[in-house]
């Protein structure tokens, strides 16, 4: 075998020697070779020879462990045979199978084994089950939630009220079971929760964390819009349109120069200053005349509107509260965090203490126990042990290390102490497993830190950037991509020199391989389901292209057609979008499978199985007997189940099958295997029960028949081991049953088998994706929105920030964000983008020789070229911005000159027909009298018709819109067309309540001080109080209608009514109310005006209309209807109506 080349930085990887190494891999740049000639070359040095049982190699899975293993066998083989008389080879191939080439998880269990007296846990502890754990938690939680609802202690009651839903206490369990998770995460947690849950009323605003945060948001907000309004700026002095530059310039200075004020004033001033300052700026109206240069208006107006969305949302998410709020925030949940934190570690105590009875351990146990074996939770100092094994190890090589936790970290930071040297190999970009905890800070940090290998100096890092695997063409648009959107602001990081991939396989050339992306624009409306459908059917169109065309892929040094198996299909998440794709390419006749491990539990064969177990204990589950007949087990048809239903409606099914056994040969051969396993459950244990189950019914062999047969017979194998690790600890078939749904209730999963992937399409995630590669990737759904979970979350956590929950007053029934939640969740949203660009990152490095994205969006194509500026001075915020994979690549897309850009309209798209004729079946003769009996059945007609068609209930608005809407359905332009800041709704909803509340004396005093008292005091969100303008209610209370407001007997506000009409009341009241029968009717008037022995009905309009004529359109019949209620409520008659319309300033007479 000819010896490998290796780069020199490869080299350098192999070779060096001196202290702690970095090594930055990036996608393809044979890594893991790397690493397995360095620890072949430590081995067989002849001058220093490092024994192979001195390494500690850890790997990020069980199967890389053992890939690893095999490598460094076939090496040191290969090694053998060359130099066959060097004893210290032969020496380290008899080491080899005490080598330390394992998981964390595994090392760590191996140290708590051989130290358990140390942590005094008893010598027979075993990791539990999977879901067994999850169960047992669940089960601790629910006996102490109990136990504190008996006690009833009013911090208690008022903690659960901040976490409960509106019904039951299940949202109460998920939060603190998802808290607790996250906890333990962490080093030392106990420490942990001591520090980080609770609430800090001592420490002023202005010097905490959270100020910081806050204003660092608010800056980089107000950069942007600065930027944006600059743009615009220096664009209008290009146009050709005078007039626009003359008003519109000034009024872009006027807004630069405002925006500058609040960048000064957030930077310098205090927070309540700054505050003030920041909920007082506003944008005024760009001018509207007619220009001449409309293409610069509609871009300045867009970019302006931009800026002003930016500097609005400071109100929102950054400005909440001033310091007496946040201190009375802080006040209010101290004791309440205290509350909280006393009671998770006490679940923490029951919970090990039921994990100690049991002699289980989880795999947050083993990290924690290996972590209190080397370094003391009270001092930090490292242990006897620590020092012991840190002088046994020569080097620690740690394989993924981007992917480590921070617990992880200390672990191998603590086995350097003896002079163990770390090797760790990874690539930051692609750490994408935030949910598992891994901190890509260990490896930024240090890639920071570290010192160039050239220096000589230690710790050292070396890049590695030469791709094996990646044509050209794929790795230039993945280099300018990041280039311009990977920044410290978006990614934590820059893309830099060294980050850039270079190609480094001699592929052919010839034929360009251009990265092609497929943007389809369907119709505006087009719904999610319906774009990825339409999606599914151009990529399996253009994959059918590719197979029969003879496209060509190079494999081995040659060249051959590429296969199905080659072609894989990458999405960010697979639930609710792979089918789509699957069907699409079976459709055209193509393999497809998904690459995901499904839910053992949800498996069919496996639930079949289940069922059989469920009924051996109880034969009388009508649907789990169902179930199994229906199955291949016993293959009955649903003329046998309606056979069995027949014989006895109101018996069950079992029960018939003894009354028909002797009518079918499939009765009686279920009836003779049930018989046979029902009098061995008992002897049985479970796992030989499920295999006499199979066995009895020949399961294994009628699943291996069908589709993906063989899988099934690997999940029918792994429910079998299932059920023996479970019997351990004694525990019968009907636990293990009972077991496994509770299992399923809780939402466990047990992963099933891998499907053979065959000559076929594979569908998979991103994340299945890491690690693999292909001839052929289709990067599909790029405009799928991101996941913003934690904007809407009512918790968040940060291992460097704690714990934030939102605030709720039961009294009111108002709650609101804390500035702590407000801080905390803007980090975890920079986390999560952050991450979302390394997922990209590992999406566009996995294909080999082609790569495809595709884009489905009505707007996919639009501002194709805006983003194309991705890097300009405002880059990182706008790609801080993205809201989905397209909003990334578009920009690369639009400005690389190789990017093969189609863009396909629907009507392009070829539907397939069938093309399989249905069989004929013959003609089924017919009952004639049954058939009399069934028309008489559906011919019968309710005598209460009008009844049937009648809304119990029905609002005024909605009634009256019934006889008005065709008038004037089509004079409005739909507000989700317009650029309006809020929509009619919004605005109305909070001038409505704003006129519900306010003092009217006051407000035509100081209508801005009364709607701040309204906001204050919670009868106003900060948002309604935003939308309202101050001179819209002074028109009104100023006005001749204000005064009589003023001068009303009486007045009342929001007069809600439910009153029954029959079919002619409302008929009297004006002919177009018509209802079929007597209904119960709904309705709100904003005031009732009480003069003298008569009312006066008045309602506020925010409608946005030219003229009064269109209210009264619109509104006169409702009004009319409201006349009629109020007039039965208080018993007066009504003497007039109005309406005001807020957008007029003006008051409308209704003719009654």
């Amino acid at each position: 075998m000819s010896e490998r080349q290796w780069t020199p930085a490869q080299k350098q990887a192999i070779t060096t020697r001196g202290g702690d190494l970095l090594v930055s891999a990036a996608a393809g740049s044979g890594k893991t070779a790397v690493l397995t000639e360095r620890v072949l070359n430590l081995i067989s040095d002849r001058e220093h020879p490092v024994d192979i049982d001195r390494l500690l190699i850890v790997t990020f899975s069980k199967a890389s462990a053992e890939e690893m293993r095999q490598r460094i066998a076939a090496r040191l083989y290969e090694k053998m045979e060359q130099e066959p008389e060097n004893a210290a080879l032969r020496r380290q191939s008899l080491l080899l199978g005490n080598a330390e080439i394992c998981t964390i998880h595994a090392f760590c269990s191996r140290l708590i084994k051989e130290n358990f007296q140390t942590l005094g846990l008893p010598g027979d502890m075993t990791l539990g089950q999977d879901g067994e754990n999850e169960l047992l938690q669940a089960a601790v939680l629910e006996a102490l939630l109990d136990e504190e609802y008996e006690k009833a202690e009013p911090d208690f009651m008022r903690l659960i009220e901040l976490f409960s839903g509106s019904r039951h206490d299940r949202k109460v369990m998920t939060s603190l079971l998802q808290l607790y998770r996250f906890m333990r995460n962490h080093p030392f947690y106990r420490e942990w929760a001591e520090k980080y849950i609770a609430a800090d009323s001592e420490t002023p605003l202005e010097e905490t964390v959270w100020v910081v945060l806050l204003r660092q948001r608010a800056m980089e907000s107000l950069n942007y819009a600065l930027t944006l309004l600059e743009d615009s700026a220096a664009l209008l002095q290009k146009s050709s349109d005078e007039t626009l530059q003359s008003a519109a310039l000034p009024l872009l200075r006027e807004d630069g120069e405002m925006v500058r004020r609040l960048q000064q004033t957030v930077q310098e001033a205090d927070w309540d200053t700054a505050m003030a300052v920041v909920l007082q700026a506003s944008f005024p109206d760009f001018p509207r005349k007619k220009w001449t240069d409309n293409e610069t208006k509609e871009t300045v107006r867009k970019w302006r509107r931009q800026a002003a969305d930016t500097v609005k949302e400071l109100k929102t998410k950054v400005y909440l509260m001033d310091k007496a709020q946040y201190r009375a925030d802080q006040e209010t949940l101290a004791p309440l965090m205290a509350r909280l934190r006393a009671f998770i570690l006490e679940f923490d105590s029951r919970y090990t203490a039921a994990k100690w009875e049991r002699r289980k351990l989880d795999f947050a146990d083993l990290e924690h126990g290996a972590l209190a074996l080397l370094v003391s939770s009270s001092t930090g100092e490292l242990t006897p042990l620590a020092m012991e094994l840190g002088s046994h190890y020569r080097e620690i090589m740690l394989d993924e290390y981007q992917d480590t936790s921070f617990l992880q970290e200390l672990i191998f930071a603590a086995l350097t102490v003896g002079g163990a040297h770390r090797f760790m190999v990874g690539d930051v970009k692609q750490s994408i497993y935030s949910f598992r905890e891994a901190c890509p800070e260990n490896f930024l940090e240090k890639r920071r830190n570290y010192s160039p290998v050239e220096e000589g100096v230690f710790p050292a890092k070396i890049a590695l950037n030469a791709n094996f695997r990646t044509r050209r063409e794929i790795t230039e648009f993945a280099n300018r991509l990041f280039e311009r959107i990977m920044t410290p602001f978006t990614a934590g990081m820059d893309y830099l020199p060294e980050d850039r991939l270079v190609s480094s396989l001699p592929y052919d050339y010839s034929v360009a391989r251009p990265v092609t992306a497929l943007v389809l624009t369907p119709p505006l409306g087009t719904n999610a389901a319906d774009c990825r459908r339409l999606e599914a059917e151009a990529v399996a169109k253009e994959i059918e292209y590719l197979l029969q065309s003879g496209f060509m892929v190079e494999e081995n040094g040659g060249r051959r057609p590429v296969r199905p198996g080659d072609i894989c299909l990458l999405m960010r998440g697979a639930k609710n979008r792979e089918t789509y794709y699957i069907d699409a390419l079976q459709q055209r006749g193509i393999g497809a499978h998904s690459a995901k491990n499904e839910n053992l539990l949800e498996t069919r064969e496996v639930k079949t199985v289940i069922s059989y177990l469920t009924i051996l204990a109880n034969p009388m589950l009508d649907l789990e007997l169902a179930e199994v007949l229906v199955s291949p087990m016993y293959g009955f048809t649903g003329d046998d189940l309606a056979a069995l239903r027949q014989a006895g409606r109101k018996e069950r099914l079992y029960q018939n099958l003894l009354s028909k056994a002797a009518e079918s040969s499939k009765f009686e051969d279920f009836l003779r295997d049930y018989d046979r396993l029902r009098a061995k459950m008992q002897e049985w244990p479970a796992a030989e029960l499920i295999r006499e189950i199979c066995e009895v019914t020949d399961y294994q062999e009628k699943c291996r028949v069908l589709p993906e047969g063989e899988t099934a017979v690997a999940n029918l194998r792994l429910l079998q081991d299932h059920a023996a690790e479970y019997e351990k600890d004694g525990r019968g078939e009907n636990d293990f049953a009972e077991y496994l749904r509770r299992l399923t209730e809780r939402g466990c999963e047990w992963p099933s088998a891998a499907a053979g992937a065959g000559n076929a399409v594979t569908v998979a995630t991103i994340h299945h994706s890491k690690g693999l590669e292909y001839p052929v990737v289709f990067l599909v759904g790029c405009h799928e929105r991101f996941r913003k979970n934690e904007e809407n979350s009512d918790i968040a956590m940060d291992r460097e920030l704690g714990f934030a929950c939102k605030l709720r007053d039961n009294y009111t029934m108002l709650q609101h964000k804390t500035l702590p939640l407000a801080a905390m969740q803007l980090q975890n949203q920079q986390t999560r983008l952050r991450e979302e660009m390394r997922i990209l990152y590992v999406a566009l490095t996995r294909a080999r020789e082609k790569l495809y994205l595709a884009a489905t969006n009505p707007k996919a194509a639009e501002g194709m070229a805006e983003w194309g500026d991705i890097a300009a001075e405002n880059a990182g915020y706008r790609a801080a911005a993205a809201n989905s994979y397209w909003d990334w690549l578009r920009g690369t897309v639009m400005t690389e000159p190789g990017v093969d850009l189609r863009i396909i309209r629907p009507e392009e798209l070829q539907q397939t027909e069938p093309t399989e004729k249905m069989e004929e079946k013959p003609e089924i003769a017919c009952d004639e009298a049954a058939l009399n009996r069934l028309e008489q059945t559906l011919a019968f007609e309710y005598p209460y018709h009008a009844d049937t068609v009648t809304p119990r209930r029905v609002a005024v608005s909605e009634l009256a819109e019934r006889a008005t809407k065709e008038h004037y359905l089509l004079k409005r332009r739909p507000k989700c067309l317009t650029r309006q800041e809020a929509t009619a709704a919004e605005r109305g909803n909070a001038a409505h309540r704003a006129m519900q509340f306010a003092d009217l004396a006051a407000l035509q005093k100081d209508p801005k001080a009364e709607i701040e008292r309204l906001v204050a005091e919670g009868y106003l969100y900060r948002e309604d109080g935003d939308l309202i303008d101050p001179g819209v209610l002074t028109a009104l209370v100023q006005s001749p209608l204000g005064e009589r407001m003023r001068g009303a007997d009486r007045i009342y506000r929001e007069m809600r009514f439910l009153q029954e009409f029959t079919p002619e009341e409302l008929a009297a009241i004006d002919p177009a109310l018509t209802v079929p029968g007597t209904t119960l009717i709904m309705g709100a008037v904003d005031a009732v005006l009480v003069e003298g022995s008569h009312a006066v009905l008045l309602d506020y309009k925010t409608d946005r209309v030219q003229e009064e004529s269109e209210l009264l359109e619109r509104y006169a019949l409702q009004l009319k209807l409201y006349a009629a209620m109020v007039q039965r409520q208080l018993g007066l008659p009504v003497k007039e109506a109005v309406l005001y319309s807020f957008h007029l300033g003006k008051a409308v007479q209704v003719e009654l």
